[in-house]
């Protein structure tokens, strides 16, 4: 593979209009083609960037676009070996337009996807790309090797996923006899199952008209095998089961077109490496790679230049920004040992408001202990590695579909876990490095929403929390333990919410008798049954301020 140097925005010139010239892919031996639209057009005519996004939440003026000039074919001709590097940091200030001016020029059904695929993005309420996707989907298209580092919960997977099944999307139109048996044309690999699971679920809820398949450990072999021989378009998996695969001649790679690395520093940090490495070694040359990591550890970096073409790299988050998603706000409190344990209900309910939380763990012990110690007053659930693949599935969807509010797990457990609105991350324990603090944070605040995350320290950890927010380059908050003024507050305002959902032909018919409590004993009739629904039929313990424990008051 080529060697590589880094081009920064900061040397790239806007293109004059005798510049312009239609892009070819740089390694590919045919031109692609693009019937719905043609890739000129679709810069020309759409304020979405190719390569970064300049600001927060926003999106990049057709003028702030054409200035990046990191298409130009000029540029390429200088230094055909060199792998470009956009840096969306610090370095680059251009026009800004909000999403209310860009109108519909950033619309799914605006951007040549094939009609069936903006069909099934609408229908899961998919109308807009989010930066990392808007910044991927050109060079995608043009069959560019890509390196992204996106902010955790940003959307990556449809980053790859949309260019990839446009293009099978209209492979097939074009060949609409494939037969029953067919290799795989896409190959993704996840550190974990959990991830490739997803991964899975997200293409199939994008693409339901192609095969896809999703293989991994601690599941039936046999059906997975059976799976793949009825023929497949995607497979998605773990690095080991796939080596299973492919050793027993099951799963072959020989028309492999796309290959997707997701959170290839997760990979490292899950003893993949070797695997990886293997897996890559057995896929055709001529194909097109993308490779997504939040970190670049040096096992990625050598990755990327021994395995990837001439990559662009695409960095949304640079090395002083902070790799965290935007819209979670930090929070650092100060514990003991021994009163650790009996805050977290007072930190869930006032934090959480009612809603999912996930509280992360070092050890198997803790997870059980605290998740038990909950119980009493908050559902919640333990994951863990001991934990069988079937009852963490069983536990992973009762708390996607709200059966209890509260997670426990370690942070192996929950390597690539992405689980909608959670609202509330505790770190019971400090993390072991500033990525496990991302990563466990990440699992708030996803795609665009709000979320908070409490980091739970004694005070000879102190150091350490400034250490974490100087190499995360992010800021916490300190706060005191919660008063009970606040967990009642926060109790009675999670009952009040409640209460909107209830029924209305439930409420006729208790009303004749919440009537008559309102007769005979006024508001304190409404104001006993908040405090029970609250969980607080006998009075709240004081609690002291300086070590949060309850203390008995005599009179």
């Amino acid at each position: 593979m080529s060697s590589s140097s880094l081009i920064s925005i900061s040397t790239t010139f806007p293109k004059t209009p005798s510049q312009e010239q239609q892009p070819q892919p740089p390694f590919r031996k045919t031109p692609l083609s693009y019937p719905f639209i043609s890739l000129s057009k679709l810069r020309s005519n759409f304020s979405f960037v190719a390569s970064a996004v300049a600001a927060r939440n926003s999106v990049l003026s057709e003028e702030a676009f054409k200035g990046l000039g990191v298409f130009d074919e000029g540029s390429e001709e200088e230094d055909e070996d060199d792998e470009e590097y956009v840096d969306d940091s610090d370095e680059f200030e251009g026009d800004v337009s909000s999403e209310e001016d860009d109108g519909d020029e950033l619309g799914v059904a605006k951007l040549g996807l094939p009609q069936r695929l903006v069909d099934t993005l609408e229908k899961r309420g998919i109308t807009k790309l989010f930066p990392i996707q808007r910044a991927v989907l050109i060079p995608a298209l043009e069959g560019r090797d890509i390196i992204g580092r996106a902010k955790t919960g940003t959307g990556k997977t449809l980053a790859f996923a949309i260019p990839i099944i446009k293009k099978l999307t209209e492979e097939d139109d074009e060949n609409r006899n494939r037969l029953a048996g067919r290799l795989p044309r896409v190959l993704v690999l996840a550190p974990t199952r959990e991830l490739a699971k997803q991964v899975e679920n997200e293409i199939k809820e994008s693409a339901p008209y192609l095969r896809t398949v999703c293989v991994y450990g601690g599941v039936s072999y046999t059906l997975q095998k059976n799976q793949l021989t009825r023929g497949v378009d995607i497979v998605v998996g773990t690095p080991g089961r796939l080596i299973d695969l492919v050793n027993s001649n099951v799963l072959k790679l020989g028309e492999v077109q796309f290959l997707v690395l997701d959170e290839a520093d997760q990979m490292l940090a899950v003893g993949f490496e070797e695997d990886v490495e293997t897996i890559l070694q057995k896929l055709p040359p001529q194909r097109q790679s993308m490779l997504f990591s939040a970190t670049m550890p040096g096992w990625v970096q050598k990755l990327s230049r021994k395995y990837l073409n001439k990559a662009l790299t695409i960095d949304l988050v640079g090395d002083q920004d902070e790799k965290l998603a935007e819209g979670i706000k930090l929070y650092a409190i100060p514990t003991t040992s021994t009163t650790k344990r009996s805050m977290l209900g007072d930190l869930v309910t006032v934090y959480a408001k009612g809603g999912k939380t996930i509280i992360f763990t070092q050890t198997k012990r803790d997870a059980d202990e605290v998740s038990m110690a909950l119980t009493s007053s908050i559902a919640s659930e333990a994951l863990h590695g001991d934990i069988s693949q079937h009852q963490r599935e069983r536990t992973l969807n009762g708390f996607r579909q709200g059966k209890f509010t509260v997670l426990v797990a370690t942070d192996v457990a929950s390597r690539g876990l992405d689980i909608p609105n959670v609202d509330l991350v505790i770190h019971y324990e400090l993390p072991n490095d500033p990525e496990t603090f991302v990563h466990r944070s990440g699992r708030t605040g996803r795609a665009g929403k709000e979320g908070k995350a409490i980091l739970m320290y004694t005070n000879n950890q102190r150091r350490t929390v400034k250490s974490l927010e100087k190499d995360v380059g992010c800021h916490f908050e300190f706060i005191s333990p919660p008063g009970v003024e606040d967990v009642l507050g926060s109790s009675s305002e999670h009952v009040i919410a409640t209460l909107a959902g209830v029924h209305d032909e439930s409420i006729e018919y208790f009303t004749p008798t919440a009537q008559k409590l309102i007769d005979e004993q006024g508001t304190r009739a409404l104001a006993a049954a908040l405090a029970h629904m609250s969980g607080f039929s006998q009075p709240p313990s004081s609690r002291s301020l300086i070590t949060h424990e309850q203390v008995c008051i005599n009179f």
